[in-house]
């Protein structure tokens, strides 16, 4: 009897082999998985960035064409005539024509560490025009202060992170936080 010459891996190659093939495999989804953590890094960044930027944007505006009139804590009062003489420190500023403030829900926040729970999602809100920042940015910690020794100043001091509850892991909302404050010259009373 002839013997057929056909040849076929033994067990010890394949265990080799897949065991090979899995190590490649780990080492692509690890890739994977870190550039996609830094590609949502990169997106909260832009997000929170942007809604920086319209809110700053707003406030500015705001700020350059009205009178700046307070900086209160109360929710219904911004008719005061005179600003404090040196500063001044609160949870909303009054202009003219407009306020801001924090709001969870359409709905003005009185206590601002209301807001500091990672779940909680609060907004910067101008008064008759709805929220400045969107509902992937949630604000935390805002406070305007009003210098008015040299001149009027308003200094915007927030803390921003990713939303809860947007598809991010919460270990990405504690790591991606940004704390922001700008000082905005205001027109003067006298004018």
């Amino acid at each position: 009897m002839k013997k057929t010459n056909t040849r076929a891996f033994t067990l010890v190659e394949m265990i080799v082999s897949i065991t090979i093939l899995s190590l490649i495999m780990i080492s692509l989804i690890a890739v994977y998985v870190i550039t996609s953590d830094v590609a949502l890094r990169s997106e909260i960044n832009r997000a929170m960035q942007e809604n920086l930027k319209t809110a700053t944007e707003q406030i500015s505006e705001d700020l350059r064409n009205n009178k700046l009139t307070w900086v209160s804590s109360n929710i219904n009062s911004c008719s005061f005539n005179a600003l404090p003489e040196f500063y001044t420190e609160w949870t909303k500023l009054c202009t003219s024509e407009n306020s801001y403030y924090l709001a969870k829900n359409g709905v003005r926040v009185i206590d601002v560490s209301s807001c500091d729970e990672l779940q909680e999602h609060c907004v910067l809100y101008k008064e008759r025009k709805g929220p400045i920042t969107n509902s992937r940015v949630s604000v935390k910690d805002l406070k305007f202060t009003v210098s008015t020794v040299y001149e009027d100043k308003v200094t915007i001091s927030m803390l921003l992170q990713p939303a809860a509850g947007k598809g991010y892991k919460p270990s990405l909302i504690k790591d991606n936080t940004i704390r922001f404050q700008t000082t905005i010259s205001a027109r003067s009373l006298n004018q």
